[in-house]
């Protein structure tokens, strides 16, 4: 047996290329919104988001995103209703750490200017 620290998994490997093999995979390109951009939607300049630019759905994990009501070019502002990480592979990171295929992803996105909350289905 190994005795580990609490917590021990939980650190940044957000910038490792293997990441991206680590289940869940969302298969959604997310990449983070420039205060500009979170300006325009009525959003604080200051607040992390990302957008939904691509779905990916010919794989099951893209389509079944769509399904649960992402829409493509949608703003998420939240993550199991806390404010998002700093970077899209930070958020990436932590839906790989908190949770596991078969789980539902809560997401809130930012919706002709309200906040809707989404349950993701996430898939291997």
């Amino acid at each position: 047996k190994l005795r580990m620290a609490p917590g021990w998994k939980k650190s940044d490997i957000s910038w490792r290329g293997s990441m991206w093999s680590i289940p869940p995979r969302l298969r959604i390109w997310m990449p983070k919104l420039k205060p500009e951009e979170l300006e325009k939607a009525g959003l604080p300049p200051t607040m992390n988001a990302v957008k939904a630019k691509w779905i990916n759905t010919k794989e099951k994990a893209g389509r079944e995103a769509k399904k649960a009501g992402l829409r493509q070019d949608e703003i998420v502002v939240a993550v199991d209703g806390r404010p998002l990480p700093q970077t899209s592979q930070q958020f990436n990171l932590y839906v790989k750490l908190n949770f596991k295929p078969g789980d539902q992803l809560p997401l809130t996105v930012w919706r002709n200017g309200k906040r809707v909350k989404l349950e993701i289905p996430l898939f291997e």
